[in-house]
């Protein structure tokens, strides 16, 4: 597992959000988990890495199952972006059943591989 030099919880609204902060290729995970019915579930989950030349940003609504992966070319002076979206079988996890970095890079893999 990654080392991250912040980490922060919060509860607000119904909602359980776990947020894990690093420098460089750690980057930055934000995990939103939806109170209801007694029940925690995985709302949606949002990373940010940034390194020699780009950074990434993917967002994922794990209800949906909408990943939206935008691009930013940070090597070029108007840092110019490109934003893909795509459409996923929407899940419907417990807290306590998925480890959201491994799903994450899971549905980030499977966003790389789908045509």
């Amino acid at each position: 597992m990654t080392n991250f030099e912040y980490e922060d919880i919060t509860i607000s609204k119904n909602e359980l959000q776990i947020n894990f902060s690093g420098l460089g290729p750690s980057g930055n995970y934000d995990f939103i988990f939806q109170f209801e019915n007694g029940e925690l579930f995985l709302k949606s989950m949002e990373s940010f890495h940034a390194g020699a030349g780009g950074q990434t940003v993917g967002y994922y609504e794990v209800l949906t199952g909408k990943i939206e992966m935008t691009q930013v070319n940070t090597m070029k002076e108007d840092m110019p972006s490109e934003t893909e979206v795509k459409e996923f079988e929407p899940l419907k996890l417990a807290f306590d059943k998925v480890n959201p970095f491994e799903l994450f890079d899971q549905q980030l893999s499977n966003f790389e591989s789908k045509n």
